[in-house]
């Protein structure tokens, strides 16, 4: 019987969503996700967003406080194609999060 072992020194999380909502403001869009479009569209999707990242929020800190390793985060980036300011904003966000481990 064989045995693989391997260790690791910092983690990685891949595409959070980012969220420009505060819970207030949240709160005070819900009742307009009813409304027709364009507003009601708009109210949902600010919401949804919000949840999105309120739950990767919670996912992010089950994973931390399971693995006791430093983890750099890094953005969800939404580009038809990557040019080089999405890899500078991914650099950047290495660089703030993960400075400490990177080196």
């Amino acid at each position: 019987m064989s045995l693989l072992v391997v260790s690791a020194s910092a983690g990685t999380v891949n595409a959070m969503p980012a969220t420009r909502l505060d819970a207030a403001e949240v709160a005070r869009l819900e009742p307009l996700t009813g409304s027709p479009s364009p507003l009601g569209a708009a109210a949902r999707a600010a919401t949804l967003a919000a949840r999105r990242h309120e739950r990767a929020g919670r996912a992010l800190a089950r994973v931390q406080a399971s693995i006791p390793l430093p983890c750099a985060v890094l953005p969800l980036l939404a580009a038809e194609r990557w040019e080089r300011g999405a890899i500078e904003r991914l650099a950047a966000s290495l660089a703030t999060e993960g400075g400490e481990w990177l080196g």
